[in-house]
């Protein structure tokens, strides 16, 4: 096993027990599969986030955060080893979109986590991270909870960091609330970040962003 490899493994087992304790929440990430969570053709929202997504930007002493907003997964193709898709979002007035790519090698059957890599030029480059399926909304799919690694980053700095995603159409009642419960309880959720807003999308199904708030819950 390659250091890689092994600091990927280190990483799912560090974080089993702190993304997932107690047996109160019904299907709590030992049975789900990642690939009927990311196998679809609607727009996967990033809901809620345990961290903010942006940057500072500063000229001299002064600074001002840019917030990344309105983001927004969709699959470009999947086979049973690997996952490519473009992840969009709103930054500044205009948007940015980046092509990722999912490896499904975590040896789980079905599997529960993929390696995710920036689709770059320079392999060296771009984010390179982990992605662990916590939780899948039963019957339908519709929410999903993922518990985020950077695997170029020390392992106690990503316990407890998760994202939640929606699949197709944001509703006024989301988060659904077993998915709610299941990230209030089982992640870092002291902060809650909500890239999404009702602006970011025209109508039903459009990846369209019009305006959003990186902003934390309240």
């Amino acid at each position: 096993m390659g250091c890689l490899q092994a600091l990927w493994a280190c990483l799912l087992v560090a974080m089993s027990p702190h993304v997932g304790n107690g047996n109160t929440i019904e299907n709590n990430g030992n049975s789900t599969n990642i690939t009927e969570a990311v196998n679809t053709n609607q727009t996967l929202w990033l809901l809620w986030q345990t961290y903010r997504n942006g940057f500072d930007v500063c000229d001299g002493d002064i600074c001002f955060k840019v917030n990344e907003t309105c983001i927004r997964n969709m699959k470009i193709n999947i086979t049973k080893e690997e996952y490519y898709f473009n992840q969009t979002m709103k930054v500044g007035e205009g948007d940015d979109t980046t092509n990722y790519k999912g490896n499904f090698n975590d040896a789980q059957i079905p599997p529960k986590s993929m390696e995710v890599n920036e689709v770059t030029a320079d392999k060296d480059y771009g984010q390179h991270q982990v992605w662990t399926l916590q939780y899948l909304q039963p019957d339908t799919g519709r929410c999903m909870v993922f518990s985020i690694g950077q695997l170029d980053s020390n392992i106690g700095t990503v316990l407890g960091t998760c994202d939640m995603y929606i699949k197709r159409t944001h509703y006024d009642s989301d988060p659904p609330e077993s998915c709610k419960e299941f990230f209030m309880r089982r992640c870092n959720s002291t902060k809650i970040y909500t890239p999404y807003a009702a602006a970011c999308i025209k109508h039903r199904n459009s990846p369209a962003p019009t305006e959003g708030n990186n902003h934390l819950e309240s």
